[in-house]
């Protein structure tokens, strides 16, 4: 488990693994304020402890931080949870607006995924 850097990129592998104390603490505090004896189905919150095999599960969760070139006087900064291709679940051939990435789309993320498909 590791992070690297480079002026405009940060990258962190195994993200989950690394944060799972914190991911373990927030499911607590949330099944602190759920109130018991709702109808219907709820899953337990408590997450189980870190194993081995747990953290090998979790290391496809490498993400990366990418600061763009500012856009019209905005910084732009891109979250790349991509980190494992192979997992074909962060993948989508849709913008935000629900067109088609590279027909016509108009809406304000187009710019991003022009730069993103470049």
């Amino acid at each position: 488990m590791s992070a690297s850097q480079t002026s405009r990129t940060v990258r962190v592998e195994n993200v989950l693994a690394r944060d799972y104390d914190r991911a373990r603490e927030a499911a607590r505090l949330l099944a602190a304020q759920i109130a018991p004896g709702r109808p219907g189905f709820e899953p337990d919150f408590e997450l189980p402890p870190m194993t081995e095999d747990l953290r090998h599960y979790l290391a496809v969760s490498d993400v990366s931080v990418h600061e763009l070139d500012d856009y019209q006087g905005h910084s732009l900064t891109l979250l790349n949870m991509m980190g494992n291709p192979g997992t074909r679940t962060t993948v989508s051939s849709h913008c935000c607006c629900g067109s088609e990435v590279g027909l016509n789309c108009e809406c304000e993320c187009s710019l991003l995924w022009q730069w993103v498909l470049a």
